[in-house]
């Protein structure tokens, strides 16, 4: 009886776009910022700048979809 899961990830042009959707219940609203999320946002500033990186959750009665969208950086050697 559990649900599924989909994890994308691709590139478009410079920026790393990176999707997991799932097919459950979704997150009931509002939708709030709690301790997990507001570390994440602030990680991703620090690395990335305030405008740079973006962290997107989308959920309706019948799925959630979180979608984080970076710039590509190169490996270090």
């Amino acid at each position: 009886s559990g649900g599924g899961v989909v994890i994308r990830a691709w590139v478009n042009r410079s920026r790393l776009l990176l999707e997991v959707e799932d097919d459950g219940a979704g997150i009931q609203p509002p939708l709030r910022s709690g301790i997990g999320l507001t570390n994440i946002r602030s990680r991703l500033t620090h690395l990335y700048g305030a405008d740079d990186a973006h962290l997107t959750i989308d959920s309706d009665i019948a799925r959630t979809v979180v979608r984080l969208d970076l710039p590509l950086r190169e490996a270090a050697a």
